[in-house]
């Protein structure tokens, strides 16, 4: 079991030994995969950047996405609307664009200050971003934190996807449980949920999750068709334990950071070490029924 009372339960886990792959809805040109089962997927490499220049090492060294934060602000830490506008621009100026995501924080520090609020949301209009997340710490003190979360997403331009984010270690951030956010964020259109940890301490992910735990929501995920992404302090040490359970992304930023330090500068040179580990360590997808697209085209994809 993980460790902490905030250890995750799944709803009805699935007893499956294949992986269902299902595509985003906006892909209709890989509608012929459905239902075919494959074994393992291609995991995708996200790092998480505060400026221009750390964007730039990332893309040099081969990062998939490109997420804008602020890590001195949390673990969301939400970036200022003109960094994350021209980080995007950067990367949309580009012969082969990544996509570009960005953290907004915690649902509660937008709730509680509603003059921030009307002043920030619109910007996200223009902003071109692919995907957006915000936090849900603190939400189990809500009456209804779904009807919140799901206001609170109807400020922000509707072509961008929401990645749901559930903390393993629930009972620290305040958060609903694992199990609760996938099944709301399946109900509400997310396409890729992000299990990642609310306090950047000594601890990782599998502190939280064992293994077999998230390979049982990975599974779920699949079968509500959502993408499973994994955060939390994850690096080269834990790519063997991340393969079993092959996400489709893998989120980092202390990983390619100096010194392993999520405060320093994102490194080039580590960026392209750890997506070199990344493709020496994934097996090839094992297929039922013909091949699958590999997750970098299924991400790609979504993007024009």
């Amino acid at each position: 079991m993980a460790e902490g009372s905030g250890s995750v339960r799944l709803l009805n886990p699935p007893e499956m030994r294949y992986t269902v792959v299902r595509p985003p809805i906006f892909n209709p040109q890989c509608c012929n995969f459905l239902s075919r089962a494959v074994k393992v997927l291609s995991v995708q490499l996200l790092v998480s950047v505060r400026d221009i220049a750390e964007a730039d090492a990332a893309i040099a060294g081969n990062a998939d996405i490109i997420d804008v934060k602020e890590p001195s602000r949390g673990s969301l830490g939400m970036a200022s609307l003109e960094t994350i506008t021209a980080i995007v621009s950067r990367c949309c100026r580009l012969h082969t664009a990544p996509r570009c995501s960005a953290a907004l924080g915690e649902l509660h520090e937008w709730l509680s200050n509603s003059e921030l609020f009307q002043a920030l949301a619109p910007g996200f209009a223009n902003a071109h971003l692919d995907f957006l997340k915000v936090g849900l710490s603190n939400a189990r003190l809500m009456s209804d934190w779904q009807a919140a979360w799901m206001d609170f997403r109807a400020h922000f331009p509707s072509t961008v996807q929401w990645v749901a984010v559930a903390y393993a270690d629930a009972d620290r951030a305040g958060s609903p449980p694992v199990a609760e956010i996938l099944e709301a964020a399946a109900g509400t259109g997310c396409r890729v949920l992000l299990l990642d940890t609310f306090l950047k301490d000594t601890t990782t992910l599998f502190n939280w999750a064992s293994p077999e735990e998230l390979s049982s929501i990975r599974q779920r995920c699949s079968d509500v068709g959502m993408r499973l992404a994994l955060a939390g302090r994850l690096g080269l040490q834990h790519l063997p334990q991340i393969q079993g359970i092959a996400p489709d992304l893998l989120a980092v930023r202390g990983a390619v950071c100096a010194g392993a330090d999520r405060s320093k500068t994102v490194c080039q040179s580590m960026v392209q070490g750890l997506r070199s580990a990344m493709h020496r360590n994934t097996p090839v997808s094992v297929t039922a029924g013909g091949s699958a697209p590999a997750a970098t085209d299924v991400w790609q994809s979504q993007r024009g």
